[in-house]
């Protein structure tokens, strides 16, 4: 259970609704933990409530703050997106995580009057950040909904951050145990991760599993979640003790994307391959089978599979629906 250094914090509140912290430990180097940027991934709260019943995040030398339902408007209605009936407008610009850069311009600037209701979520979560200025942001994620993706960590770097050393990232991510990916950010790029470094706090991106639009309980079982702890626990061991682990992890620099090529509904698809595996360019990575005959998905690059449908979506693909990715180096 906690220990007596546990506090609860209001990160923000609007109305009725209210995003808390919870704090553990009163060490030096302070850790924070973001879970639902998106509010229907819900793996990543579950480990980390089972994490925080079992004392696995309390370090002696830490200060862990765990911030849960980072958009409490979509956590409570278990999608992606604040829901239209409170903030009608169009989707990208909803997505809590798709509004962060907008928020430090505001918070830069100390006006948020502009921003809407997603934003000003935003503006309040990266305020509450940097007042408790963190060594390090872990942004806990499940992947993209309906797939079932590799165990990843993610971070972002552009020269121009003055403050964060690149290495600070790349350290974590060696050493929470999974492959990682290393992107170069558009100078305007509205996710957590690309805008906290902006502020001086090194922050990686954990991933593991799928969402849940199209069935979150097939893509995040058991493995995925043991997979998320033991990977969430590396970094903090790795923090508090600053020992390095054996793991040397496949680095990947960017994700090709395969969408299904046709409009025909219940099409049924098969892989040719398992996750982690390597595949070439041309090869034939999954084939989607239809009444009246077969397509063949070929991989656009070399690479390593790094997501698949979840089971249970593998027989309702229709056009756009993303069938894998490919990692490449």
């Amino acid at each position: 259970m906690f220990k007596e250094d546990k506090e609860v914090e209001e990160v923000y509140s609007f109305g009725e609704s209210r995003c808390n912290a919870t704090k553990i430990g009163s060490g030096e180097e302070s850790i924070v933990i973001i879970i639902e940027n998106h509010g229907d991934e819900k793996g990543p709260k579950e480990v980390v409530e089972s994490m925080l019943k079992d004392g696995d995040i309390d370090y002696e030398n830490l200060t862990v703050t765990v911030i849960e339902d980072t958009n409490v408007y979509a956590s409570g209605a278990a999608r992606r997106e604040t829901p239209l009936d409170i903030q009608p407008v169009e989707a990208d610009e909803h997505d809590l995580n798709r509004t962060y850069e907008d928020a430090r311009e505001a918070l830069k600037n100390g006006s948020q009057q502009r921003l809407n209701t997603t934003g000003q979520l935003a503006y309040q979560v990266l305020d509450y950040v940097n007042d408790l200025e963190p060594d390090l942001v872990v942004d806990m994620h499940t992947g993209t909904s309906a797939t079932v993706k590799m165990p990843q960590i993610r971070y972002k770097f552009r020269q121009e951050y003055e403050d964060v050393n690149e290495n600070e990232m790349r350290d974590v991510a060696e050493n929470a145990g999974v492959d990682m990916i290393n992107t170069v950010p558009a100078e305007d790029a509205q996710m957590m991760g690309a805008v906290l470094p902006k502020m001086g706090f090194p922050t990686v991106t954990l991933e593991v599993g799928g969402g849940v639009r199209l069935g979150r309980d097939g893509a995040f079982g058991e493995m995925e979640a043991e997979s998320y702890r033991k990977a969430l626990k590396n970094i903090l061991e790795f923090k508090a003790q600053g020992t390095e682990t054996d793991y040397m992890p496949e680095e990947f620099s960017d994700i090709k994307k395969n969408h299904a090529p046709t409009e025909i509904l219940d099409a049924e698809v098969k892989y040719h391959f398992d996750l982690g595996d390597e595949v070439e360019k041309g090869d034939t990575v999954a084939t989607l089978s239809f009444e009246d005959g077969d397509v063949e998905m070929e991989s656009l690059c070399d690479g390593v599979l790094e997501t698949v449908l979840a089971e249970s979506s593998r027989n309702n693909t229709r056009h756009g629906n993303r069938i894998f990715n490919i990692a490449t180096n």
